[in-house]
């Protein structure tokens, strides 16, 4: 019984830190990304999570710039370093109007890293549109 109470804690700290996985780009490094999936949403919700981003080098790490996908998203740092070791939060916005449908944004972190020099955390999200008032 213990077993499982531990393994299910484990499951549930990973799924609040965000899903993370890392991808050979063919580039000859690897890119970080988080994925943080929601639950069903109505068009022109403003969804947010904040990403817990970890340094798991042994040299400090830089955040050189950050780059969303669209004008929709949004990212918040307080933090430009991440000491080895540590992790950080970064907060990523979507405002979902106009954006019906099935979707994935971005917050592209660049770093001084060369093993890993961006980290990708993404919303994802099953945008359902609202329905048209009558009074339109």
């Amino acid at each position: 019984m213990r077993g499982i109470t531990i393994a299910f804690l484990i499951f549930w700290l990973v799924l609040a830190a965000g899903l993370g996985f890392t991808e050979e780009t063919g580039r000859g490094y690897k890119e970080v990304s988080y994925v943080w999936e929601f639950a069903e949403v109505s068009e022109g919700d403003v969804i947010e999570h904040t990403f817990l981003v970890k340094n798991d080098s042994e040299n400090t790490l830089q955040i050189k710039s950050i780059h969303t996908s669209c004008g929709c998203t949004t990212s918040e740092v307080k933090e430009k370093e991440i000491p080895a070791g540590e992790s950080i939060e970064i907060k990523v916005k979507f405002d979902t109007k106009g954006y019906p449908g099935k979707r994935r944004q971005a917050a592209s972190i660049h770093t001084d890293q060369q093993d890993v020099p961006i980290i990708k955390l993404i919303l994802s999200a099953d945008i359902s549109k609202r329905p048209k008032s009558d009074n339109n």
